[in-house]
């Protein structure tokens, strides 16, 4: 099937759920008010955008045909490169070497660039820069490494498909700022900062495996005249990623309480009974809804509506604290994302 460009249709997206762009307000503390307008996470939203559409492009084809290769299991796997996945396997061993595993990082071009601006980052630096790479895997620690080496075989799988290129930048981008964001609320509101980095970092993985099929099993132009963005597919990434990250996460042995938030980063309904720990399971899924929600407010991912965080179902279920110390905590967030991961 090759994919045509049609029109320029004008879409809801606000139907759809999905880049926003907005300026840092100059904020002022207040006690109580986190209701106050001028706090970033109070957001009027925005209108219905403009969706380039596919004339040739069948949705429920498409949906059905992933559908029916994740029941029959062949759908294609986001493969994980021989040298990081003896590195993940390193990791996954009770007496593993971070210096072993820098040394196989190294043998792909780019990826230590990667988990350097990832420990000099702000939510990683001690304000001093690493340039070693030995010494940034200890300060990001295992699961942070995993995490990492899991979302850059990611992008590998789909690299050369110039047609996906930004798109592919673009959300593997918000996953970076996902897992930033909600690591750093993790500190405060939830006890485990690792776990969550790794959700916030996988909760999109399943836009990337739909990618990877629809680059593998359908005829697609090698350009457009227009950019393809999150929007472009704002019919079928609802519909079908959820659930294709679930599938990814599992062949990667992620866990089942990662598996749940990337199930339910944005419904947040977990039923408990599903997991050996239902407490963690229904806190990582709010934590990455929240951290997906601050992502998207900040302009880092896709189209978003109206927002008043401390009105937002996850919220509520963690029961944040609406205090100085919240408003202060929650402050700092603008200035921890302003950065991009290069491909």
């Amino acid at each position: 099937m090759v994919l045509k460009k049609k029109v320029i249709k004008k879409v809801d997206i606000s139907k759809t759920d999905s880049s926003i762009s907005r300026q840092k307000p100059n904020i002022r503390l207040q006690m109580s008010d986190v209701e106050n307008d001028d706090y970033w996470w109070n957001f009027k939203g925005y209108p219905p955008i403009d969706v380039p559409e596919f004339d040739a492009i069948d949705k429920n084809l498409i949906i059905n045909d992933i559908q029916s290769r994740l029941a029959s299991g062949s759908l294609p796997i986001i493969e994980i490169p021989e040298n990081l996945l003896k590195a993940i396997r390193l990791l996954d061993s009770p007496d593993f070497d971070f210096h072993r595993v820098a040394d196989l990082i190294e043998r792909s071009p780019g990826l230590a660039g990667e988990f350097l601006k990832v420990v000099n980052s702000p939510l990683m630096s001690r304000g001093y820069p690493i340039h070693d790479l030995k010494n940034a895997l200890p300060r990001l620690g295992k699961v942070k490494v995993k995490s990492l080496l899991y979302i850059y075989s990611a992008k590998m799988n789909l690299k050369g498909n110039s047609l996906f290129d930004e798109l592919v930048a673009d959300i593997v981008n918000h996953s970076y700022v996902v897992a930033i964001i909600s690591s750093y609320l993790s500190q405060r509101f939830f006890a485990d900062p690792d776990s969550a980095f790794m959700a916030g970092l996988l909760h999109d993985i399943g836009k990337l495996a739909i990618l990877k099929s629809l680059s593998e099993n359908f005829n697609l132009p090698k350009k457009l005249d227009f950019k393809v963005t999150n929007e472009t597919f704002a019919y079928i990434f609802p519909e079908l990623h959820e659930q294709v990250g679930v599938y990814i996460a599992r062949h990667w042995n992620a866990g089942e309480t990662v598996e749940a938030a990337v199930r339910h980063h944005h419904d947040v309904c977990v039923d408990g009974s599903m997991y050996d720990d239902p407490d963690m399971a229904e806190k990582l899924s709010y934590m990455t809804n929240i951290g997906d929600t601050c992502a998207r407010i900040l302009g880092k991912g896709r189209w978003i509506g109206p927002v008043r965080l401390f009105r937002e179902a996850a919220v509520i279920q963690m029961d944040w604290e609406q205090s100085w110390t919240t408003i202060e905590y929650l402050n700092v967030i603008p200035g921890m994302v302003d950065f991009k991961i290069d491909m």
